[in-house]
């Protein structure tokens, strides 16, 4: 897999990227429901990842933006028409801080952008992004919308960005040289891509992708937020990691294995999931006729919904036993498992079309429940007493 904050090669069992010091996975909000938790994450991981962390959230601004400029279909604002006004209140919460229309866009969209700049086209087998968001359903809620979703997440990650970035600027942490070199490249990097765009400001380009209430100003603040907040918690956690650093570690052994998932997240109908079991036998049939790495790998660029591990051509290297999840996890550590062995396994996430390359490198058992448990309890320390109050019938958004 890839780090989405600088794109260097990162191993499965990672939790930081080696290059830049960024979380590997975005962090899941303690309070948030959770629209499909493993697309969050990586799909057939089981082991927990840093609870807050950066996003990546400037290696796709420009890529957001893109994205946003002319391609909302069918747009309109979701609101009381009394209210329509970006300097509206939304949330406060103690400290003095408070929330309006104009910065909960950014957080709200964001929100959207991580998703579909992890997942791309795959988002819309259970997103559209021509219908409305509060007309479609989300996923294990009764009357839920994705709408509801990305509100409600994003004041939630409001309240916790805030409360981290207010802690960090209290003991003036200093905000890591790989954010601060995007900062520092935003205003000629926006400029950039407002005349290729062929918009005449960075306000209009801003307006563009998250409402004309948004200005260059206003993004700047909510940039240097989040970034002050994950920058924190990255260092944290890093602080922690590196504590632990000379404690006694026993060496695990891995393995190595391939696979191609054809996804049934978003099937409800049996004879859609007997399809998708159709296609997993046609994937496997075809490969078998050629059972090459390298036929293998086109497959998996052709078929596969893990999107983490298509660069590799299905590969996950150095796989611990406990990392994938239960299904997946047996059948590649059963004690009989040698290399070439093949198989179609089937977990909640899909099909997978199994391919067990062979042993992996020995690596060190992690101590990340030493980690965890420590990282955690600072994480909760600071966040336990985040409350805010949130006024549903103030939002209003640039929706689709």
């Amino acid at each position: 897999m890839k780090c989405k904050n600088c794109g260097t090669a990162v191993q499965p069992n990672e939790k930081c990227c080696p290059s830049c010091g960024e979380a590997t996975a975005r962090s899941a909000c303690e309070n948030a429901t959770d629209p499909i938790e493993t697309h969050e994450e990586n799909a057939i991981y089981s082991q927990p990842k840093p609870k807050f962390g950066g996003k990546g959230i400037i290696a796709v601004v420009l890529a957001l933006l893109v994205i946003g400029a002319g391609a909302f279909f069918g747009i309109r604002y979701i609101a009381q028409p009394d209210v329509l006004d970006g300097d509206t209140t939304v949330a406060t919460m103690e400290g003095d801080f408070s929330l309006t229309n104009k910065q909960l866009a950014y957080y709200y969209w964001d929100e959207y952008f991580y998703l579909t700049n992890a997942y791309g086209s795959q988002l819309v087998s259970i997103l559209d992004p021509n219908v409305p968001f509060e007309q479609q359903s989300y996923p294990g809620t009764e009357g839920g919308t994705w709408y509801d979703y990305f509100v409600n997440t994003a004041v939630d990650t409001w309240s916790q960005t805030m409360s981290l970035a207010s802690a960090a600027r209290a003991e003036n942490h200093v905000i890591s040289e790989n954010y601060q070199m995007n900062l520092d490249s935003l205003e000629s990097d926006l400029q950039t891509e407002m005349t290729n765009l062929g918009f005449e400001t960075m306000d209009l380009l801003l307006q563009d992708s998250f409402g004309e209430w948004s200005d260059y100003d206003s993004y700047v603040q909510y940039l240097n937020d989040v970034f002050m907040a994950s920058s924190y918690a990255n260092a944290k956690y890093s602080e922690i990691v590196d504590a632990h650093a000379n404690d006694p570690v026993e060496m695990t052994d891995t393995i190595n294995v391939r696979h191609i998932l054809i996804s049934t997240e978003a099937m409800t109908d049996d004879a859609d999931i007997t399809e998708a079991e159709k296609t997993a036998q046609l994937v496997m049939d075809e490969w078998l006729a050629d059972p090459t790495i390298e036929k293998f790998s086109a497959l998996a660029e052709e078929y596969s919904s893990d999107t983490y591990s298509v660069p590799d051509g299905g590969l996950y290297i150095n796989v611990t036993p406990g990392m994938m999840v239960e299904e997946f996890n047996d059948w590649c550590f059963d004690p009989a498992r040698k290399s070439g062995d093949n198989a179609i396994v089937k977990t909640d996430f899909g099909f997978h079309v199994m391919l067990f390359d062979g042993a992996g490198e020995p690596v060190a058992a992690e101590s990340n429940e030493v980690v965890e448990a420590e990282y955690d309890a600072w994480l909760s320390g600071i966040l336990e007493s985040t409350t805010y109050d949130f006024t549903i019938e103030n939002v209003s958004l640039l929706n689709k």
